[in-house]
């Protein structure tokens, strides 16, 4: 609040209407529904590992009509470990019934989600974010998530 020189009553003002509002201003990528629909069409098994409170990460999945996409929805807040920890990636496998071997997790950052899979024996593919780095070891780098069908 200081600053950006506003007055510190508008902090909670502001934290509510941010926790009130966040999820329905939150947009798929132009291609995710096709593209999930894809690979569950062609028989993958998809699970979906998301840091973050419950109660935020569970609207966002609401607003955005991912949860039926997916065959495991792990959020950090209520497995109690979070993204990079390859304990909730071992679970996310556990709960598909996939080894690690057989798996891979797709992310747009580097540490969270490439370095966090791969630690866990998982192959990871990068979505490129022009706004983070490129890891520093990644198993593919896409631009789109319909670079997934290629």
């Amino acid at each position: 609040m200081e600053r950006f020189g506003l007055a510190a009553a508008l902090a909670d003002t502001l934290r509510n209407d941010f926790r009130a509002e966040f999820a329905r201003t939150c947009v798929l990528f132009p291609d995710a529904l096709v593209t999930l629909s894809s690979l569950r069409a062609a028989g993958f098994r998809l699970g979906l590992i998301t840091n973050g409170s419950v109660r935020m990460q569970s609207r966002k999945l609401e607003h955005l009509s991912l949860v039926p996409m997916f065959d495991a929805v792990l959020i950090s807040d209520a497995e109690g470990v979070h993204k990079p920890d390859p304990e909730i990636f071992r679970r996310a496998l556990e709960r598909l019934g996939v080894e690690a071997a057989q798996a891979c997790y797709v992310g747009n950052h580097p540490d969270d989600d490439v370095a966090g899979a791969r630690a866990a024996g998982l192959k990871a593919v990068w979505r490129r974010d022009p706004f983070l780095p490129a890891p520093i070891e990644a198993d593919g780098v896409i631009e789109e998530l319909a670079d997934l069908l290629v």
